[in-house]
């Protein structure tokens, strides 16, 4: 069952988060520890309410991050995106900025907006976990 929730309502976790940045150009978003996501997980990420699809990686020392986003769970993870330093670039905030980490649904959705920002976003149940498994098998 999906429904539609602003940023501010009460099942939402929000989190301030700084962009960092990998090699020359390329935005990261670090997760929390608070936020259930860790390295190898694919989550959706919602960009100001557009969603995306992320696969989590790690940073020199292992701490979970996402540099990139693609339009479908086939191409999450797939290399640099441009998707994410685009929407950064659309909302004016640059590496070493912040923006605001909301978990929409813990381990599977979460929600990027420029602080102070009201976003709504669309919920949903995760995918069951043990399908999830058999669908990557597949696709290796």
């Amino acid at each position: 069952m999906s429904e539609r929730i602003p940023c501010d309502h009460a099942s939402i976790e929000s989190h301030r988060v700084t962009v960092e940045r990998v090699g020359r150009r390329r935005p990261a978003i670090p997760i929390p520890d608070a936020v259930d996501l860790a390295v190898g997980d694919r989550c959706v990420v919602s960009l100001g309410g557009t969603e995306t699809h992320a696969v989590v990686e790690s940073d020199v020392e292992d701490a979970p991050r996402i540099t990139a986003v693609g339009e479908t769970r086939a191409d999450a993870g797939e290399g640099p995106s441009g998707r994410l330093a685009d929407w950064l670039d659309s909302v004016d905030v640059q590496i070493g900025r912040s923006v605001t980490m909301d978990v929409v649904t813990p381990g599977y959705k979460i929600g990027l907006r420029p602080p102070g920002e009201s976003v709504t976003y669309q919920t949903r149940d995760p995918p069951d976990r043990s399908l999830d498994s058999i669908a990557r098998d597949l696709s290796e």
